[in-house]
């Protein structure tokens, strides 16, 4: 019987008619040669006496021995097949195993059979070969391995996905023994600091990107002086194949100590906050303690109170309606502020190396320890909310069980998680422990707990096997964006998972949408408030928004080992840059520019699936009032109920909605570009080049079009972890080989693709832009930044929001208005209209003026239109106004040509550098 799973097969002892070949095998046929007739045909049986024996044979397989049984084949719908009628499997209750020590191998083939056949006759088909005894060598692994007791796999899960508890039981178990685990499969959680003396094997699916991510998985084995074996499958992607050809490149490489990221903001603020908390702690239990020591005491015990239970209930157990309030702290931290930033700058000035020593200078830390308190009160405040929200949940639906007499089975089960929740919020266990809560909020320092602030709650679900289990999901908000969403398939626990609710406040508080308006054809956004002036109402498509938020997770189905492709849902994310960032490296590869942006603020929006996008349906089937939700792939029944229920018992429509979230990244930003298919095509490139070059996945580089109009198009390429995890940096520091590598990749497509393939550059991810994938395109970008990267310069961070527009009027001063944040100047006023006469008024494009008077710049853009700036008529009223208004109002005029902006970068820095001067900022105009 063949040894495959799909398409299901029968045995006959010959085939009919309508028989389907591929579903039924045969003993005899009708025409030509089985394997069956071969091999018996090889005993030196007579041949006019061949089909009599296999008679026999099969007579006593299925009414003598009942070897073989008769079985009905289904399809996916479990149907049974047409054309496999009447076909036979063999009866697993039949199958046993012994052991023995021989094989024999055939002389010609070198099959290996497990006994000696009749005539030592070979079984391969048409092989005329005969075996021979030979005793397994026993220094082979494998005989090795039979040499031992029998014993069955037994695997387990492990990610960062499996909840705490299951995690240390699942370590406990496999590390005795005599556990019940004997097989782990993990992510990277178990490549560093584990040791398990008797483990045999390590199997990795792919080759790890450098020497020491192998050796430090393949050193997971064999210690103590066991044998082991490391095996290592190569994918067909260039970084495989490299190492495969010559497996010694990898394993005679340099392995190079591990960096961590100390750059990392939020990593630094962590342990900013519990270095405070430390201090504070050792100030409040000295011997004979001041009464400003008892104090401090008392408002630590407020702050940070045993359990959470502290948080969330008054000392008479009735819940807290509102957050806690920590003001105490954030007075005890200024009282004692000197001494509280002494000893957290002592600790870093020790410790921190010097190439970092920027993210801990003084006013840094200072900023961190003025914020503790606000932070900690966020956190406290969202696990107050999801109290809270739990708390009315429950209610709600105990109301609505008393209105309807019964509720559905989702409600049901919501209903019973929200009493669990609680229930467990008001416990005292090591899970609530506060300290252990806030490090996985991400207020204080964890070992790789804290995944991000948006939580998926499943709970008495069936996961693995069929017992029941509670868990929780976090995500960072940028990556619950793409995953925590309607249509999209959550994997989880061995189990398949959907979004059935949102959290969303409850109350007067209620939901509030944002609302947008968004050009599909360029993928632009703005917010209703900066809707622009010269986008034509046929251009754009009007929608709301709510950002991401916790949700109810919906077990769907186990994952089944059928399951080879997990599904996940393209999206189309669409987004803009904020003003803020914490500095920004331009850098130069030959003449082409391009930005490092560090904790760049951006606001993302999931405006729907990218498919239903491309049809121009946006936005996500919810309702405002309970937060269910339906998968917009619902079918039009399904959809008209949902509707219609929840009009009924939430007295309000459910809606169409995005999701937004906001959030600071690094990422490299590359400018000016003709057309998306060149921003895409580029982004793509940097993607798949980083991919076959750097220890990291597909989605650990995020990309988003920024487009200015249809002729002038930005592209980001950001990393979406939190505070970053310096990949961006390891780009730029491998970036003429990791260019190479791309380009090498991209020629030289497995698929041998005319434009692009899901070999090359198409993935689920990128959907959207599957029309504007050219590998060839991405080739030639990548070619002009293959050269060494040079720095040009630095600009300092800015903190602070943008002010109140006054208005754009078109895309290209938008363009400059964001090129003027970047640089870090002060904020611009925007068509300020300056009276330099009764009749005569002009208006700059940008105006400043310093709070003392003192500093007056007006900045033109030239060029827009050959009717306003272009004609020698116009130029010459221009130049007068502008004389005038540098003699009489003292104001520095810069003229800047429109071109310069979106087509000449290197002009473009010359006057950054001009405006500076005139600020009288050395510092911006040094970096330029």
């Amino acid at each position: 019987m063949p040894l495959i799973d799909f398409p299901p097969k029968g045995l006959k002892f010959k085939r009919e008619k309508n028989d389907k070949e591929g579903f039924v095998k045969d003993i005899i046929a009708v025409g030509g040669m089985t394997g069956s007739v071969s091999f018996v045909k090889n005993w030196g049986v007579e041949p006019d006496l061949i089909t009599q024996l296999l008679e026999d044979v099969w007579e006593g397989l299925v009414n003598k021995w009942h070897i073989l049984t008769p079985v009905t084949l289904k399809d996916a719908k479990n149907q049974a097949l047409s054309g496999a009628s009447g076909v036979y499997q063999i009866n697993s209750a039949k199958v046993g195993i012994i052991s023995q020590f021989e094989r024999h191998r055939c002389s010609i083939c070198n099959r290996v059979h497990t006994r000696e056949s009749p005539g030592q006759a070979c079984t391969k088909f048409r092989c005329k070969g005969h075996t021979r005894f030979e005793e397994p060598p026993e220094d082979e692994y494998n005989i090795s391995l039979l040499g031992r007791e029998l014993t069955m796999i037994m695997a387990r899960e492990h990610t960062a996905q499996v909840p705490a508890k299951d995690r240390q039981y699942i370590e406990k178990e496999f590390k005795n023994p005599k556990g019940s685990i004997n097989c782990l499969v993990a992510t990277p959680t178990l490549e560093l600091g584990i040791d398990i003396g008797s483990l045999d094997m390590v199997l990795m699916r792919n080759v790890p990107p450098l020497p020491a991510n192998y050796w430090q998985r393949a050193g997971r084995a064999g210690r103590r002086h066991r044998m082991a074996v490391i095996y290592t499958y190569c994918n067909r992607k260039a970084h495989d194949e490299y190492f495969f050809e010559d497996p010694m490149r990898l394993l005679n490489g340099i392995v190079y100590p591990p960096r961590l990221n100390l750059k990392n903001p939020v990593m630094i603020r962590k342990h900013v906050h519990a270095t405070v908390l430390a201090q504070l702690t050792h100030m409040s239990q000295r011997d004979n303690p001041t009464d400003v020591e008892r104090a401090i005491h008392q408002t630590l015990q407020e702050s940070f109170p045993p359990f959470v239970s502290g948080y969330l209930f008054k000392e008479d157990r009735r819940y807290r309606t509102e957050p806690v309030d920590l003001s105490n702290l954030m007075t005890t931290i200024h009282e004692h502020k000197s001494s509280l930033l002494s000893s957290v700058l002592k600790i870093f000035s020790e410790q921190w190396p010097s190439d970092s020593v920027d993210e801990v200078q003084d006013k840094v830390i200072q900023k961190y320890l003025d914020e503790l308190q606000p932070n900690l009160s966020k956190q406290v405040k969202l696990i107050h909310q999801r109290f809270m929200w739990a708390i009315n949940k429950r209610n709600e639906l105990n109301k609505k069980e008393v209105e309807l007499s019964t509720l559905e089975e989702l409600d049901e089960r919501l209903r019973r998680r929200c009493k669990e929740y609680i229930s467990e919020m008001a416990g005292r266990s090591l899970d609530n422990y506060t300290l252990n809560v806030l490090g996985r909020y991400g207020f204080l320092p964890g070992y790789a707990i804290n995944q991000g602030s948006i939580t998926g709650f499943a709970s008495n679900t069936f996961s693995t096997g069929w017992m029941r289990k509670t868990f929780e999901l976090t995500r960072p908000e940028i990556l619950a964006l793409r995953e925590f969403v309607p249509g999209n398939i959550i994997y989880a626990n061995g189990g398949r998972y959907k979004v059935a609710y949102y959290h969303l406040p409850f109350g007067e508080e209620g939901i509030n949408p944002e609302n947008y308006v968004a050009n599909i054809k360029t993928m632009k956004i703005f917010e209703e408030k900066n809707r622009p002036d010269d986008y034509a109402e046929d251009q754009i498509i009007e929608l709301s928004g709510i950002p991401i938020s916790d949700a109810e997770l919906s077990f769907i189905s186990h994952v089944t080992d059928e399951e080879t492709n997990r599904f996940k849902l393209p999206v189309a994310i669409l987004g803009e840059l904020r003003r803020e960032h914490r500095g920004i490296d331009k850098y130069a590869s030959g003449t082409n520019e391009f930005s490092h942006l560090h904790g760049q603020k951006i606001r993302l929006i999931n405006i729907g699936p990218s498919d239903k996008v491309a049809e121009g349906i946006v936005g996500y089937p919810v309702c405002r009032v309970c937060g269910a939700t339906r998968s917009p792939y619902s079918s039009q029944k399904e959809l008209e109920n949902f509707i219609e229920i929840h009009e009924k018992n939430c007295h309000e429509k459910p809606g169409y909605l995005c999701f937004s979230a906001d959030a600071q990244v690094d990422g490299l930003l590359f400018e000016g570009l003709p057309s998306k298919a060149e921003a895409v095509n580029l982004a793509e490139g940097i993607r798949i080049a980083s991919n076959v070059s750097l220890e990291m996945e597909p989605d650990d580089l995020q990309i988003l079009i920024l487009p200015h109009d249809e002729e002038l198009f930005n592209v980001l390429v950001y990393d979406p972890m939190s505070g970053g995890s310096r990949i961006i940096n390891q780009i730029l520091d491998e970036w003429t080989v990791l260019i190479e590598k791309g380009i090498n990749v991209l020629n030289n497509c497995q698929g041998g693709c005319e434009k692009a393939c899901y070999d090359c550059m198409k993935s689920y991810s990128n959907m959207l832009y599957h029309q504007e994938l050219d590998r060839n395109t991405a080739v030639n970008l990548l070619e002009k930044l293959k050269n060494e990267v040079s720095h040009v310069c630095y600009i300092p961070p800015i903190d602070e929001p943008s002010l109140p527009d006054s208005g754009s009027t078109n895309t290209v001063e938008m363009l400059l208005g964001e090129k003027l944040d970047s640089y870090g100047f002060p904020s611009f006023q925007r068509q300020v209209e300056i009276k330099l006469s009764s009749t005569l008024i002009t208006t700059p494009d940008f105006y400043y003026i310093s709070p003392d008077g003192s500093i007056k710049i007006a900045i033109y853009l030239d060029g827009l239109s050959r009717g306003i700036h272009g004609n020698p008529e116009q130029q010459a009223k221009d130049e007068y106004i502008r004389r005038m208004l540098q003699s009489k109002e003292k104001v520095t005029v810069i003229s800047i040509p429109a071109t310069y902006v979106n087509k000449d970068p290197a002009a473009l820095r010359w006057k950054m550098k001009e405006i500076a001067m005139a600020l009288g900022n050395e510092e911006i105009e040094q970096a330029i």
